[in-house]
């Protein structure tokens, strides 16, 4: 994403970036030409394991932002 390396993602985390637009505020991750499309997922994942929350209960940004919706398939 833009030269952007994982490790600079991890320390936005590391220094209090809880959100994915925060994670793009510290770094520019998902500025780029694709818009997100490709680091997206790794970007939330990363988030997810560091920040120990399942990838569900992130946030876009802020409160009532959640980046994933509705039940997994098969789940009425």
């Amino acid at each position: 994403c833009g030269g952007i390396t994982e490790g600079e993602v991890r320390d936005a985390i590391r220094r209090g970036a809880v959100t994915l637009d925060g994670v793009k505020r510290r770094t520019g991750a998902g500025l780029g030409r694709c818009q997100g499309a490709f680091c997206g997922d790794r970007i939330m994942a990363l988030m997810a394991r560091m920040l120990g929350v399942p990838p569900e209960d992130l946030q876009k940004d802020g409160p009532g932002s959640r980046l994933l919706t509705g039940g997994r398939h098969g789940e009425g």
